[in-house]
C-alpha cells in the first residue's frame, strides 16, 4: 500500500480497516465486503420502494434544532424528519 503522508489515521483500528480496504481493493470488492463497510448515507429505498428526494426549507431556528437533535440522537436531519412525518400522518 502507498503511504499517503497526508493522511494519518485516528486510531490503529482505522489503520487496520483502511489496510482492510485497499487489500479488498485490490482483490476486486465483495458484496460482503461492501455490506460490512457501509457508512451513513443516502438511503436509496425508504420503506417498501426507491426514494424520491424532496426539497424543505427551514428557518435558521428550525435548522439549528433540527442538527441539535440530529446531533443528540445520532441520526441524520432526514432520518429525523421521516419519522416525525411518519407520526404526523399515523396521527391524522
Amino acid at each position: 500500500m502507498m503511504a499517503n503522508k497526508d493522511y494519518a489515521p485516528a486510531t490503529p483500528e482505522d489503520q487496520a480497516s483502511l489496510e482492510a480496504a485497499v487489500a479488498e481493493a485490490e482483490r476486486g470488492w465483495s458484496l460482503e465486503f461492501l455490506h460490512a463497510h457501509t457508512v451513513k448515507g443516502r438511503p436509496l429505498e425508504v420503506g417498501a420502494a426507491r426514494a424520491q428526494t424532496v426539497a424543505v426549507r427551514f428557518d435558521p431556528a428550525r435548522l439549528a434544532a433540527l442538527d441539535k437533535q440530529a446531533a443528540a440522537t445520532g441520526k441524520t436531519r432526514s432520518q429525523i424528519v421521516r419519522e416525525a412525518t411518519d407520526e404526523y400522518l399515523a396521527a391524522a
